[in-house]
């Protein structure tokens, strides 16, 4: 077989291998490919270093949602007069402040990274689901085209919000893409799809709220940036 023009290729598992010689594949520790068996080995090796750093990413990320939120550990192992415990100065959207407020409702937020699929409906039938570990399996089908809604979700959660993959009736705030100067609509009837910078979306998500009877505030990521740092208030 006449051999090809020469081809380099990173030393098998020798990454740090000094210059030999004055050939210029060495000094930057490439090796010549003698044989078609050597080129597949090769390839070989960068595509299980690259399966193994998929699984790496997709493990921490199932490691993250594997993690119950503090916020159903407080309300699952505490009572209501006891929740203040655990409301720092920064959490402006967990409402127990004091021992006084037992009915304050949690803020449960939904963000709208999920498409046409709100999921469950029942805000119980989440709870279970959550409690039995399954939850993190919904968030694996969360779009990655929504990054300004995705990026202000780590703070609302150190605000003290839940944040929930399921568009259900226990939901207060749901979170997504409105027209400039929409920054809040706090009722279903005044809102429209014209509110919305996808006017299929919004009347997709309006039609959802209606059927499940929520009563949700819709917010844009620019409302949690802007609640953080608020003075917190003592009353719910």
């Amino acid at each position: 077989m006449k051999r090809g023009p020469d081809l380099p290729r990173p030393s098998v598992l020798n990454y740090l291998a000094r210059p030999e010689g004055s050939r210029q594949g060495k000094h930057f520790g490439f090796e010549e490919i003698d044989t078609v068996s050597s080129m597949r080995r090769a390839l070989d090796i960068v595509d299980q270093r690259k399966r193994s750093l998929e699984t790496k990413v997709h493990s921490s990320k199932r490691a993250y949602y594997d993690r119950v939120p503090w916020q159903c550990e407080a309300l699952d192992h505490l009572k209501a007069q006891e929740r203040w415990i655990v409301s720092p100065q920064r959490q402006e959207l967990w409402h127990y402040t004091t021992s006084s407020t037992e009915d304050a409702p949690s803020v449960v937020i939904y963000p709208d990274m999920f498409g046409s699929d709100f999921g469950l409906c029942e805000e119980t039938a989440v709870i279970n689901e959550r409690r039995s570990g399954d939850e993190k399996d919904r968030w694996t089908h969360a779009s990655v085209s929504f990054d300004a809604i995705a990026s202000v979700l780590p703070l609302a959660r150190a605000m003290g919000a839940m944040v929930t993959p399921h568009l259900h009736n226990g939901v207060t705030h749901i979170l997504c893409d409105l027209q400039e100067g929409f920054d809040q609509v706090d009722n279903i009837d005044q809102i429209t799809k014209y509110s919305f910078l996808n006017e299929n979306r919004g009347n997709d998500l309006i039609k959802r709220v209606n059927s499940i009877n929520a009563k949700c505030i819709f917010i844009g990521p620019d409302w949690i940036r802007n609640t953080w740092g608020k003075p917190k208030s003592k009353e719910c």
